[in-house]
């Protein structure tokens, strides 16, 4: 994620669906407590 890899092409990647992907996102940003619209991406360049 930190590369700002598109969730297809991330799933290509690992094999697997890339509504994986989003909901590993989804799980992440929640654990986080981050909203919908917060880019994940721009939360973890920041550390």
């Amino acid at each position: 994620m930190r590369l700002n890899i598109q969730s297809q092409d991330m799933a290509a990647i690992f094999s697997v669906q890339p509504t994986t992907i989003e909901v590993y996102r989804y799980r992440i940003r929640k654990n986080l407590g981050l909203n919908i619209e917060d880019k994940l991406y721009r939360f973890i360049s920041t550390y």
